[in-house]
């Protein structure tokens, strides 16, 4: 299993809703030759996901947002809470994510959440040009934090 695993989620059918998606493709592709690194692109937080989580030592979840000031982005520390999503459901937040990897596996991976305010999640498979512009910033951070314990 990777040390660290990156997860970038989102449709790509949505406009900037695919921030998360296309920021892991781009590290995927950055980090390849890294084999402490996990990245997965994925559409939604399924229970699947749970296995590569709990596998980690440190968690970075990619996700857009409909607030704040569009092409900001945030990166916030995570705490595990498995009240957060229908356990019965298909789409689960990345902080029940890690309560379901702490109760089955009693994994603890630290994580964080950056998340991209988005402009538009219309239809449309290409991102606004300050999400772009955003995408490329959590790219390059992710890049120099891999390598380094964050704080």
């Amino acid at each position: 299993m990777a040390r660290i695993l990156i997860i970038g989620y989102g449709s790509t059918l949505r406009g900037d809703d695919a921030a998360g998606r296309i920021a892991a493709d781009r590290l995927a592709e950055a980090l390849s030759a890294d084999p402490s690194v996990e990245v997965l692109s994925l559409p939604q937080l399924t229970p699947e996901v749970v296995l590569a989580v709990a596998g980690a030592e440190r968690v970075y979840f990619i996700d857009a947002t409909g607030t704040g000031a569009p092409g900001t982005w945030t990166c916030q520390p995570l705490a595990p809470q498995a009240n957060l999503s229908n356990p019965l459901g298909h789409h689960y937040h990345p902080a029940a994510l890690l309560a379901f990897a702490h109760a089955l596996y009693g994994a603890a991976p630290r994580a964080w959440i950056l998340t991209v305010s988005a402009f538009s999640f219309a239809c449309g498979e290409t991102l606004t040009p300050a999400v772009d512009n955003a995408v490329a910033e959590i790219v390059a951070f992710l890049r120099e934090t891999v390598f380094v314990e964050p704080r």
